[in-house]
């Protein structure tokens, strides 16, 4: 008989221990609401960490009168021996019919028994109304004003998605730049012009210009020793616009051998001076030979030039 008791006992207390093991209770933050307003629910569970548990989560509604509106976050403990695990469901709720609902208890596996919570009354009540009192006015819908962070936050998927768009072109753009083929830039060689050719072309304008015919005599020879001095510097390396007559006739001294060559010079040179300094006067004949002189001087330094050139090559 004893061993008997004995045995019942054990049964009794090893289902006492397993029903501690395991656990489901309900609990809102408050039992009473207004129609609309929410209420916070957490169904706690509590289960060896070596069992298997099955719990449905409730969707839409956990009563026929009482709705989700969103599922919070769930956490998780474990006991100081880690040998029990605690999960939390939280979510809000609400109810748009006045009166008292009873939120019946949930049910989990654990293994292969299962354990009920406990049930809740959720009591809502209706608004008071002031019968007396005037109808207001409808309200104007309030404009939450902009905040950059929240429209970052809540199309960055979309922005995730154009990065990505234009990640990829870019990437393709400089791919296909890379593998195209480059066209064969062709560097034309740079065309000299003689200095005696170009002398003798402006030379010529001059000449076509009609200028000491209109009375510009001053002008034509100012712009007949110009090209004769630019010439001189091309061919002759010396600065001949910034020298004198006799510092350009000093210097030529010695690279002209030619006599009669360098007696044109001489004769253009110091006519252009006494037209532009002394007020002279020349003649027609004067004007014609002067240009002539100019030309015939070019013609006959133009070997100079090539010598120059090769020498400096």
């Amino acid at each position: 008989m004893k061993r008997f008791v004995c045995i019942l006992l054990f049964i009794i207390s090893l289902g006492n221990y397993r029903a501690q093991e395991n656990s489901i209770q309900l609990t809102l933050d408050t039992n009473s609401i207004r129609i609309g307003e929410k209420a916070n629910l957490e169904i706690k569970i509590t289960f060896p960490v070596t069992n298997k548990i099955i719990f449905t989560e409730p969707k839409d509604s956990i009563a026929s009168n009482v709705e989700i509106l969103n599922k919070l976050k769930t956490d998780t403990s474990f006991s100081d021996d880690l040998s029990l695990k605690t999960l939390y469901y939280h979510y809000s709720i609400t109810s748009f019919d006045s009166g008292y609902h009873v939120i019946p208890p949930f049910t989990f596996v654990s293994n292969t028994d299962t354990i009920e919570s406990n049930p809740l009354l959720l009591t809502v009540n209706t608004v008071e109304v002031d019968t007396s009192a005037d109808i207001k006015d409808i309200k104007e819908v309030y404009r939450y004003p902009f905040n950059l962070w929240d429209w970052l936050e809540n199309n960055k998927y979309y922005l995730l998605g154009i990065t990505a768009i234009l990640a990829i072109v870019f990437f393709i753009i400089n791919y296909w730049k890379k593998i195209k083929p480059q066209p064969k830039i062709t560097v034309e060689p740079e065309i000299t012009i003689p200095a005696h050719i170009t002398a003798l072309e402006k030379l010529n304008k001059i000449k076509e210009q009609k200028l000491w015919q209109e009375g510009h005599v001053k002008t034509y020879y100012s712009e007949i020793t110009d090209v004769i001095r630019i010439y001189i510097e091309q061919v002759f390396k010396m600065e001949a616009m910034e020298q004198t007559t006799d510092e350009t006739l000093s210097l030529l001294r010695l690279k002209i051998a030619n006599e009669q060559t360098k007696n044109k010079l001489k004769q253009i040179l110091i006519l252009a001076d006494m037209v532009k300094f002394a007020k002279e006067k020349p003649t027609p004949a004067e004007n014609e030979n002067s240009m002539q002189l100019a030309i015939d001087f070019i013609n006959e330094t133009t070997f100079l030039e090539n010598i120059t050139n090769t020498t400096g090559k």
